[in-house]
């Protein structure tokens, strides 16, 4: 029962988030900490589908780390929605796009130095990405499954979100060579930020845990969220 009250309070929260006479709606709260607000909300709408036995920050790290996903494959599948260009582009705004690394090294092999700093950098393909796109739901489909093997404490589940890091990182060099060289360093602080986050969020879902093999023994299958 009181997990159905926190989840109906979660519930509220998103609602009044979006109702536009709230005083924590889009047009009373600024953009940032709306932001914040919608994305501890859904955190924390998340973590209730785990385990209390789960410690509450390692608990709400995963969550996060399941949020992250979901964010990412709602960008994919904008991708493969016909006439979804713009809202795909404004999602990915907001993200770390992979494709901005290879968007610059294309402009430094055949512009390199006349325009470089004019450059149209690009976080997606301008032109048909069907396949960024089906690449980008794949992965963030295994970061939703991963996080979530995380809360089993699974070994596999630990290593393809580093992985998943790992990528993250590297199309953050994009934004921070970008920034450099033309859009300026302010423009490289929100995926800074994201990338930070993500990097917290897994050093506290690893903290003190000991990792196990992914087993499929019929003893081993549980349905709940635990150690």
């Amino acid at each position: 029962m009181q997990k159905l009250w926190k989840t109906l309070a979660t519930i509220a929260v998103i609602v009044l988030l979006y109702l536009s006479v709230s005083p924590v709606s889009e047009h009373y709260l600024p953009k940032l900490p709306w932001v914040i607000v919608f994305v501890l909300a859904l955190t924390y709408g998340i973590s209730l589908i785990f385990s209390s036995e789960i410690a509450l920050p390692r608990r709400l790290a995963i969550s996060y780390l399941v949020f992250t996903g979901f964010v990412y494959l709602v960008a994919g599948v904008l991708g493969l929605v016909p006439n979804g260009d713009l809202i795909e582009a404004s999602a990915w705004n907001s993200l770390i796009s992979p494709y901005l690394l290879i968007s610059f090294f294309d402009q430094w092999v055949h512009d390199f130095p006349s325009t470089i700093a004019r450059a149209p950098y690009e976080t997606l393909p301008m032109s048909k990405h069907h396949l960024f796109s089906a690449v980008v739901v794949i992965l963030s489909t295994v970061a939703i499954l991963a996080a979530f093997g995380m809360a089993k404490a699974y070994r596999v589940a630990y290593s393809a979100w580093l992985v998943l890091l790992g990528l993250l990182t590297v199309g953050l060099v994009g934004y921070v060579i970008v920034a450099f060289v033309s859009w300026g360093l302010k423009d490289a602080i929100i995926p800074l930020c994201w990338e930070a986050s993500y990097i917290a969020a897994y050093v506290t879902a690893r903290h003190g845990v000991e990792l196990r093999p992914l087993s499929f023994a019929p003893g081993n299958v549980t349905s709940k969220f635990t150690n």
